[in-house]
């Protein structure tokens, strides 16, 4: 339904201004999204969905239907082929899709966790991690036999956390992994089949952590980010459990996205802005208008600008001023 509104604003120089904007029914929110290995389209889910668009003209070529109440993360396998989509209905259970790109044919899916999943990584071509609201990470290994109606295997169960886990990230090119949640915990992993207990336990936040994220890039140094509802931005190295540096927001950020470059995070926040963090000096560099409503994901292009969507289903580009 559209309807149109007028809205009487006071301001200088004239007193009164009459402006006309037109409403329509409340799209979803959008909740993930990923670039494809190319890095010339960005796909974003939503609920039962999943939208294609070009980038940087975010122009939508393709719409396509998943049987998922909640599509809450999604990525692209290292080599491209295939596309993970997790999520499920909260409360009663978490599911997972691996679809083929670019055509998005089903190639496997499960279940495993008993409440829905919030998050996934891979760890290889062939495996990836989940973390759900059941507080486990599960570790899966897909199949190639053509009798095997899921598709993959649980190869671990990651047992730790003691609250629901909100995001899992990789880095160490797969050797290692990071998960966090409500438990306000970091748990350190490695990729190793025969090990389930975590290699050690990060515990600096003083709320729930919402989103982890490595840094990209040839480094000496592997760095993760994590984001927190205690309003901060905190850079870790994982490897050795140390808090490298903090970044204090003035609002609670919800994601976030290092450029590609690992110079900067842009961090999505509850306000609707983007922070931009110098990655060195934790200093706020930007503050970017993005949204009305609050950000659910970032993601940074090839060029360090932004992909930003969320509750309002909208899905913009923002580009910070070193993006020319």
């Amino acid at each position: 339904m559209i309807r149109t509104v007028h809205v009487w604003l006071t301001g200088l120089p004239l007193a009164f201004v009459l402006f006309s904007c037109s409403l329509s029914a409340a799209n979803p929110p959008i909740t993930a999204m990923a670039f494809d290995p190319t890095g010339q389209t960005l796909v974003s889910g939503s609920q039962n969905a999943i939208s294609v668009r070009q980038w940087p003209s975010l122009i939508e070529t393709d719409s396509h239907p998943v049987e998922m109440d909640r599509i809450l993360d999604l990525d692209f396998s290292p080599d491209g082929h295939h596309l993970l989509l997790v999520g499920g209905l909260p409360g009663v259970t978490g599911i997972w899709r691996v679809l083929s790109w670019p055509e998005l044919s089903l190639v496997a899916s499960g279940k495993g966790h008993e409440d829905v999943i919030h998050s996934s990584a891979w760890l290889s071509d062939e495996r990836f991690v989940t973390g759900g609201a059941d507080n486990h990470v599960l570790d899966w290994q897909l199949s190639n036999d053509a009798t095997d109606e899921v598709g993959a295997k649980i190869v671990r169960r990651l047992v730790g956390h003691s609250r629901r886990v909100l995001s899992v990230a990789t880095f160490d090119a797969g050797r290692r992994l990071v998960s966090a949640g409500i438990d306000r915990s970091l748990r350190v992993w490695t990729n190793d089949v025969g090990v389930a207990a975590p290699l050690r336990v990060l515990d600096n936040h003083t709320d729930s952590v919402r989103h982890l994220t490595a840094r990209p890039g040839d480094h000496p140094t592997a760095y993760v980010a994590s984001a927190s509802a205690d309003r901060s931005v905190r850079i870790w190295q994982p490897a050795i459990g140390r808090l490298v540096r903090f970044a204090r927001l003035p609002t609670e950020p919800l994601c976030i996205a290092w450029t590609a470059d690992g110079n900067y995070i842009g961090a999505g926040c509850i306000d609707g802005k983007i922070r931009i963090i110098n990655a060195d000096t934790v200093e706020v560099e930007q503050t970017l208008p993005a949204l009305n409503g609050w950000i659910y994901s970032v993601v940074a292009s090839k060029d360090d600008s932004f992909a930003v969507a969320g509750s309002n289903g909208e899905v913009v580009r923002v580009q910070p001023a070193f993006v020319h």
